[in-house]
């Protein structure tokens, strides 16, 4: 691939960091007013239509293999279900930051399920990253008399998303060899719709039958569809297809930089120093993780 097209790509990835960077501050906001499965069923309905639009529009319509169906159904339970389901719960109880900066640790452990499903061995370099990582967590999360500053049921919830995405991410970049970013997306967002079609039954429609749509929701529902839900998902699979998973997850310690800002500047959150310095801590541990892998992609 020539040169150009790679810093076209690196500039689409850094948009998608951004997008989902602000997305935590978007569901901040829309949550209150939705429940958190209603939320993510919009997010993915709406989607979903979108994405089929984007299709006729650039006519790239294409077949799936039923052979690989079962393969999309297990990338679709990855994300977006389980990482939703995670990442849903999980902000309720912590801040847009902390909840940012837990998944820009998701690059960290993507080598971690290589090693343990497919039997890669982990560079020491990750070792060390994912060390860094935890202790960046944890000094986050733990104040002065070690005591928890933020739900253990929240921190846990985020790590069900992070896991989930690690997994993701390993599918992910293998599927894009074979299907457009597009197709993968679509399937992705369909089939996640479906997963969370019986718990929007259960647990949000009550709720969003009764709340009257206001431009403050409106808004910010419709930023968290076309931009994170949509567009950032679509680069990112671009992003693997064109410079590799190593490359692509590098730009995750982007995520929590954009957050902490926004969340600072909208909805008023604190950023103390000990806020940056566990950050710092945690952008460290990714970087060193993705350090030899960056470097030979």
């Amino acid at each position: 691939m020539k040169p150009k097209n790679d810093w076209l790509m690196y500039f689409l990835t850094v948009l998608c960091m951004l997008f989902w960077g602000l997305s935590f501050v978007w569901v901040k906001i829309v949550y209150r007013y939705y429940h958190p499965f209603t939320v993510v069923f919009l997010r993915l309905f709406f989607s979903s239509i979108l994405i089929f639009a984007l299709e006729r529009l650039f006519r790239s319509v294409e077949k799936v293999e039923r052979k690989d169906l079962p393969w999309l159904l297990l990338l679709a339970f990855f994300e977006p279900f389980l990482y939703f389901l995670g990442e849903s719960l999980g902000i309720s109880f912590v801040s847009a930051t902390v909840a940012s900066l837990i998944i820009s640790t998701i690059p960290v452990f993507v080598p971690v399920l290589a090693y343990l499903f497919l039997s890669e061995k982990i560079k020491p370099a990750g070792i060390i990253g994912l060390s860094f990582s935890t202790l960046g967590v944890i000094l986050l999360i733990l104040d002065r008399n070690l005591q928890f500053r933020y739900s253990v049921k929240g921190v846990l919830l985020m790590y069900v998303a992070v896991m989930s995405a690690a997994g993701y991410t390993i599918l992910a970049a293998r599927m894009v060899r074979k299907y457009r970013p597009l197709t993968l997306l679509k399937f992705q967002n369909m089939l996640g719709c479906l997963y969370f079609l019986p718990l929007f039954l259960i647990f949000g429609l009550d709720n969003f039958l009764s709340v009257n749509p206001c431009p403050e929701l409106v808004t910010n529902l419709t930023l968290l569809i076309v931009f994170p839900s949509t567009l950032s998902f679509l680069f990112f699979n671009m992003a693997l297809q064109s410079i590799g998973v190593n490359r692509a997850n590098v730009f995750t310690y982007l995520i929590p930089l954009f957050s902490a800002m926004a969340s600072n500047l909208l909805l008023g959150e604190p950023f103390d120093m000990s806020k940056i310095f566990a950050m710092i801590v945690v952008i460290c541990g990714v970087g060193i993780s993705q350090y030899d892998s960056s470097r030979t992609s």
